[in-house]
């Protein structure tokens, strides 16, 4: 049965959640790459305006503290989320993240100084991969997914001292639904793939068992799928339209439809129910089929994420990726485009065997599909990926975490020097967004809709 999501009782211990947004630097975009954040950077004229729309127009927001504080509210415990100095509560946690870590350690530090009686502790995947550089200012780290742990430090089973080990593969339905800060909604976007606002996330499974070496959500969800049964999450989608007003849905699956069968069924119950909702996933080019097509048409999904990464396979394969025939993904998204699906694409430069030449066959593959997006990042050995613990470590380019952003080479590799790939990255960018073929089937449509994003927000 899962657990309600008002309180159960008198209000008692006070907590702080902390999503940190700092003064200059902005959000570390926790919520994205298995909470270990993101920086989109790129240079040159298109690469700087797509950085500065996306910092302003893509904020996701953070799911996993939305969780804890729909548990907190359940067991009687008042809990609040900050995006900076919180006021003095007994525990704080704080949500870390890979290249803003070091400010992260420093918000600690300002708050002992400022609550010493209070608590200090971090939750995400680089504090349990990395939980030695928190320490020197933290009472504990949570390792792993923290709901549990903090489920049981609320019912009095867990002290929160040191490092605490969460619940493996906890079970997604003993979980409320996640509790968001209304005053907060219009911060959040998925602009231009989602443009319509509220704008919230939810998650139907957990895992992935294809586990690609690189990918840094496996780091806390696992290989396993753990799915939610479809009536919870219908049941939440109808508690997020209800109390949030929500009109755009983004499902944070890592794999949406690896069960086609139960996402079928899932997505047929979300057409049925006729929300009035907008919503967009994720998943693979070979999960799809004719049918799921036409139910996520039906159910109005307006987007799809598509991780392409690379043209070639044999590069993909040594990468720790099982790769889609390139003719299977050309077909998949032209199916999905003709049902009114937006294709969002997304592609590594700088895999371990990449080289001038294959990185520039990456970008004209990119241009190739000519979907409605494309995103551009560098290859990232995030800690706790299999890619990390099997990588030569004489071959990182820095020890320095905070440039481990998904954007700036941190890996030597044979086939290309990092001024290679930065320059790549910044032709990627600028070449997709200026060539006439993405303007005249793309184009008109998108200025449109951030015509109407600017009037409206």
């Amino acid at each position: 049965m899962v657990p309600p999501i008002h309180s159960t009782g008198a209000i008692m211990s006070r907590y702080a959640l902390i999503d940190f947004r700092h003064p200059e630097k902005g959000l570390a975009n926790r919520d994205q790459t298995g909470t270990f954040g993101s920086n989109m950077k790129a240079g040159g004229l298109i690469g700087r305006v797509i950085g500065k729309i996306k910092s302003s127009s893509t904020v996701v927001p953070n799911l996993t503290l939305a969780y804890l504080k729909a548990i907190a509210t359940q067991e009687g415990k008042k809990a609040v989320i900050y995006s900076g100095m919180p006021q003095g509560e007994e525990w704080i946690l704080i949500a870390s993240s890979l290249h803003h870590y070091k400010l992260e350690i420093a918000l600690a530090q300002e708050i002992k100084k400022a609550f010493p009686q209070s608590k200090v502790g971090f939750i995400n995947a680089f504090a349990t991969t990395n939980p030695e550089l928190f320490e020197e200012v933290a009472d504990f780290v949570i390792l792993g997914e923290p709901e549990w742990a903090l489920w049981k430090h609320f019912r009095g089973e867990q002290d929160l001292v040191g490092r605490v080990v969460s619940e493996p593969q906890l079970d997604l339905d003993q979980l409320p639904f996640p509790q968001w800060e209304k005053d907060r909604l219009w911060e959040y976007g998925y602009f231009p793939a989602l443009s319509r606002r509220p704008f919230l996330t939810i998650q139907s499974s957990r895992g992935c068992p294809y586990g690609c070496h690189f990918c840094p959500y496996l780091v806390l969800q696992g290989l396993p799928l753990r799915r939610r049964s479809n009536q919870l999450v219908l049941a939440e989608l109808k508690h997020l339209k209800t109390e949030y007003g929500v009109k755009s849905v983004l499902f944070r699956d890592i794999m949406f439809s690896y069960d086609m069968k139960g996402t079928k069924e899932l997505v047929q119950m979300i057409a049925q129910a006729n929300l009035g909702i907008e919503f967009g996933c994720e998943t693979r080019p070979d999960h799809f089929d004719d049918e799921l097509i036409e139910l996520l048409k039906a159910a109005q999904f307006k987007m799809v994420n598509l991780g392409i990464e690379s043209p070639h396979r044999d590069i993909l394969k040594a990468s720790g990726r099982k790769s889609v025939k390139n003719n299977r993904i050309e077909k998949v998204i032209k199916k999905l485009e003709r049902a009114g699906i937006k294709v969002q694409a997304f592609y590594i430069l700088g895999l371990q065997e990449d080289t001038k030449q294959s990185m520039e066959d990456t970008i004209a593959y990119s241009r190739k599909l000519n979907t409605f997006t494309a995103q551009f990042c560098i290859l990232t050995p995030f800690p706790g990926t299999k890619y990390y613990e099997d990588l030569d470590k004489s071959l990182l380019l820095t020890d320095d975490f905070g440039r481990f952003t998904e954007y700036e080479p941190v890996v030597d590799i044979a086939g290309a020097t990092p001024g290679d790939i930065l320059e790549l990255r910044d032709l990627a960018f600028s070449g997709y967004y200026m060539r006439p073929q993405w303007f005249t089937k793309h184009g008109v449509r998108l200025g449109l809709e951030l015509l109407v994003n600017i009037f409206k927000h």
